[in-house]
């Protein structure tokens, strides 16, 4: 079988076969899982270093040895057209072991092996100019499943350990996606169109530019320009791509609500059969919608009002609303408890 030259890299169909991978997956956040990619391949299999070494009966140093790499390898069995992803589970990066398997299945999904007719893509077994040719055309693959451009640029200014962050990567891989995409900025390329890759990280990109941590409360909560936190009023609030575990991290309770802020049960009595025509729960009465309410205080002479709603539909475990600080509805019909206490029952459930 005589084998295809090859003088450069053709990133263009690296990309390619990295987005279609992603959609072939249904991919919608990020990190990816990158060891769950191969499920769609009869004739893929992805498995350590360590799981082919007692399948052999040989070392882990042997198994180095044949594939030819510390890392892994994407071994090809002619005969039956199987293939096996190995990496080296003795990697102690977690980031670096994702980034080889990402970088394996680019080999795969471009098919390299059968290019060559080799079993595995070693130095020794292909010329110089295929290797590195093979090998940019793997990172470019690498690089587009776990980081997508289209995606990552629209999170806004990110540096190297938000991608390190978001994505699960090593330092030194992230540091490659933003040099990437810093030389292509500069260039004056852009990443930002509407493509499937796009619509399908819609909801990830949206939750992550609008995700905010509270300092006093210690909640994250999603929305766009807020003022004040919907769980304690506060206004200590900061944009964030990270989060935290353990105390630096409390999820207050709350119902489940629809697009419009409407309890998908009635948070009172539980009744699922909910009229979507109106607000009030047909068993007990109880607005079912959680927004912005009318603001009042007691005094000697009774109720008197002090600030109007916003009408801001609010998320459903909202005290408060994001953007004047009025209480919410579902708070001033006591179905939320006071979050000091719920804090505190919380954390004292957090093991230190």
């Amino acid at each position: 079988m005589m084998t295809t030259m090859i003088f450069k890299p053709n990133y263009r169909k690296a990309e390619k076969a990295a987005h279609e991978l992603l959609q072939l997956n249904n991919v919608q956040e990020l990190p990816v899982k990158v060891k769950k990619l191969s499920k769609h391949f009869p004739n893929l299999r992805i498995k350590t270093y360590s799981w082919f070494a007692d399948n052999q009966g040989i070392t882990i140093d042997e198994v180095c040895d044949f594939a030819n790499s510390d890392e892994g390898c994407c071994y090809y069995k002619k005969t039956t057209d199987q293939y096996l992803i190995l990496y080296n589970d003795q990697v102690e990066n977690k980031g670096r072991i994702r980034w080889t398997i990402a970088h394996e299945l680019g080999h795969f999904m471009l098919k390299h092996n059968e290019t060559t007719n080799k079993t595995t893509l070693g130095r020794s077994s292909l010329s110089i100019s295929e290797y590195n040719v093979f090998e940019k055309e793997a990172n470019c693959f690498a690089r587009e499943l776990l980081a997508p451009p289209t995606v990552i640029t629209q999170l806004g200014r990110i540096s190297v350990s938000d991608v390190q962050d978001i994505c699960d990567m090593s330092i030194q891989a992230a540091t490659y996606v933003i040099t990437f995409l810093n030389t292509g900025q500069k260039k004056g390329y852009g990443y930002t169109f509407n493509s499937k890759v796009e619509k399908m990280f819609s909801s990830f990109i949206y939750n992550m530019k609008n995700k905010h941590y509270c300092r006093e409360c210690r909640s994250y909560f999603v929305f766009p320009n807020p003022t004040f936190c919907p769980i304690c009023s506060s206004n200590k609030i900061t944009k964030t791509f990270y989060t935290f575990t353990g105390v630096n991290n409390v999820k207050y309770d709350g119902y489940e609500v629809d697009e419009i802020g409407r309890a998908i049960e009635c948070p009172q009595c539980g009744n699922e059969e909910l009229y979507y025509d109106g607000d009030h729960c047909k068993i007990c009465g109880t607005f079912l919608i959680n927004k912005c309410a009318d603001t009042y205080r007691k005094d000697d002479t009774g109720w008197v009002y002090t600030q109007e709603s916003c009408h801001t539909v609010l998320h459903g475990n909202a005290r408060y609303c994001v953007k004047c600080g009025n209480e919410s509805t579902f708070y001033q019909q006591g179905l939320l408890d006071d979050w000091k206490k719920e804090k505190e029952l919380l954390l004292e459930e957090i093991p230190f």
